[in-house]
């Protein structure tokens, strides 16, 4: 008996060591990657992070079309559900999955995690580089998607607007704000926030595709529509909205010097940036 208790307290002594190694070389690694961006930015003289014109703007474009959606779009399409043709119900179905953030959080999530458990040591100062540039990267593309993905979810039971399948009973506009029940969860569509903000994050990373990247977004976000489960209005919101608030954490990282370069009239990747932070892995 004594000894199996003193092999039990071996391995528990183990799988301490263990987890408390793996605990200080991601802590260690967290540092290390990102320490240097607020290095840099300590040096800086602070300045806005947007303009405020431009959120003004993008508020300004949500409400009207949001409105003008409302208004002319949202009775007619609601009152048409369910007799849409066949082809249009089965694309729907088949595009409205990739509004889902699952496939987009949980990879770049474990990532992270992975590359916060390497051991940075054995890495040349090159590869460190490279690692770096990974993780600024799959930390924009989850936070991009996750925050207003995370937003919406939370906006929309606070307005708690009811979904097409009820139109008959409550119209278009008879809300119940902090309603529990998934059918007061309209405005504005989450598969359509995430695929909005998805389209942007991607726009910035490759421009090159990016009108590629804003036609999918569009099909993926009325596909919602196609389903049944949200108004045009809930989707052009939607739409807008992760689009937008993609586009400000890219400015948010653009301020603190990782990633993009903010040109003020525009945000683009920085590529060379990037690279001339190898003399600080030396």
């Amino acid at each position: 008996m004594k000894e199996c208790l003193d092999v039990s307290s071996v391995k528990f002594t183990q799988v301490k060591g263990f987890t408390k190694r793996i605990y200080t070389r991601a802590v260690n690694n967290v540092r290390s990657n990102f320490g240097l961006a607020f290095r840099r930015r300590a040096r800086r003289k602070p300045g806005p992070v947007i303009s405020p014109l431009l959120l003004w703007e993008v508020v300004l474009l949500c409400v009207l079309g949001g409105l003008i959606s409302m208004v002319w779009l949202d009775a007619a399409v609601a009152a048409n559900r369910g007799n849409y043709p066949e082809i249009v119900v089965w694309i729907s179905n088949l595009l409205t999955r990739l509004g889902k953030s699952d496939w987009i959080l949980i990879p770049t999530g474990v990532a992270l995690i992975a590359f916060a458990l390497i051991n940075t040591e054995l890495l040349s100062r090159r590869g460190r580089v490279r690692m770096f540039r990974w993780i600024v990267t799959l930390s924009y593309i989850f936070i991009g998607v996750g925050l207003p993905s995370l937003l919406a979810t939370l906006i929309k039971r606070v307005i708690g607007r009811p979904r097409p399948r009820l139109f008959e009973e409550h119209g278009l506009f008879d809300f119940h704000p902090f309603a529990i029940d998934a059918s007061f969860a309209s405005f504005p569509s989450g598969h359509s926030t995430t695929i909005g903000a998805m389209a942007m994050v991607m726009s910035l990373l490759a421009p090159r595709f990016r009108h590629v990247f804003l036609v999918v977004g569009v099909l993926v976000g009325f596909s919602r529509v196609g389903v049944g489960a949200h108004h045009p209005s809930d989707v052009i919101v939607g739409l807008l909205f992760g689009a937008t608030m993609a586009y400000v954490v890219a400015k948010l990282f653009a301020a603190h010097g990782l990633l993009f370069l903010d040109t003020r009239a525009s945000v683009q990747i920085g590529v060379r940036p990037a690279f001339r932070l190898r003399r600080h892995f030396e």
